[in-house]
């Protein structure tokens, strides 16, 4: 989620389908929605910087929410850049991850799709 200029907030920004591949993402530089709309054919690593695309601590706003609408028997692992692991998500499930005071991503909402 962001806050526009004008005081809107763009909670619609998606990232294109980031396919069957591990990904790292930064807070600043990716789209707030991540998409894996490809079938994985093995486990997979959504890896969440610790720190933003300036090289800085996010903001304690920052957020995520990793999307898995796509099929395939193994799971998709979302974790911090530690690697701590926050939540694995099966087919068709989603997750939101937020950063606390302390500087850590955790597990804010889950659900299926």
């Amino acid at each position: 989620m962001e806050i526009l200029k004008d005081g809107r907030v763009d909670e619609l920004r998606m990232s294109a389908d980031r396919g069957d591949q591990n990904v790292s993402i930064v807070h600043g530089r990716d789209e707030p929605v991540q998409r894996f709309s490809t079938t994985l054919t093995s486990g997979r690593t959504c890896t969440i910087q610790n720190l933003d695309h300036q090289g800085q601590t996010p903001r304690r706003s920052a957020s995520f929410r990793i999307v898995r609408p796509a099929g395939g028997g193994v799971n998709l692992t979302v974790q911090d850049s530690t690697p701590t692991t926050i939540k694995a998500l099966a087919a068709g499930q989603w997750c939101d991850v937020g950063l606390t005071d302390a500087g850590a991503w955790i597990l804010t909402a889950f659900g299926s799709l």
